[in-house]
């Protein structure tokens, strides 16, 4: 095979990922939208009031709520994370790598997305205590600028640690 074959298979088989990654993810994360979903943010709600307590701030919880000083936040479905390990497990999902390779990284990112989720929702209790006038734009802009930064550089960390073969392997 020459060299513009190899080119035109390299350029279809980027392609196929990119289109296959941008299906999955139009297709997932809308249904993860819905707040009907299973969730598990009485799990997150109690975790997150655990590590609170352990701090030194007050925080309690009932079901899916933690209150405490004054402060009271729901995390509802959508502040589980899922979207961050759908979007970050379909792109490992998709690289040239070896399957256990790929498996390995999933899990990681799995644990890893939702360690930096249960630190937004303690930072936000926190900033919702002592610094209400600043929860949206915290909650609304730069969580979510983290968020995107974080599962970018744990990808590409990941892509780097991670030895490309041959397709197929």
């Amino acid at each position: 095979m020459g060299a513009p074959d190899r080119e035109v298979t390299a350029v279809a088989s980027i392609t196929w990922r990119v289109m296959a990654y941008l299906t999955v993810v139009a297709l997932t994360v809308p249904l993860l939208q819905g707040s009907d979903r299973l969730s598990h943010g009485t799990l997150l709600a109690a975790v997150a009031a655990a590590v609170l307590r352990a701090v030194g701030v007050p925080a309690t919880r009932a079901v899916d709520v933690v209150t405490g000083s004054g402060f009271a936040m729901h995390v509802a479905p959508v502040c589980d994370g899922a979207d961050l390990v759908v979007i970050l497990g379909v792109a490992i999902l998709l690289s040239p790598a070896p399957w256990r390779l790929r498996a390995w990284g999933i899990a990681t990112a799995l644990l890893l997305t939702q360690l930096l989720n249960l630190g937004r929702l303690v930072c936000m209790f926190v900033i919702g205590v002592y610094a209400p006038e600043r929860f949206d734009l915290f909650h609304h802009v730069l969580w979510q600028v983290i968020a995107i930064v974080f599962c970018v550089g744990l990808y590409a960390t990941w892509l780097s640690l991670t030895p490309v073969g041959r397709r197929g392997r």
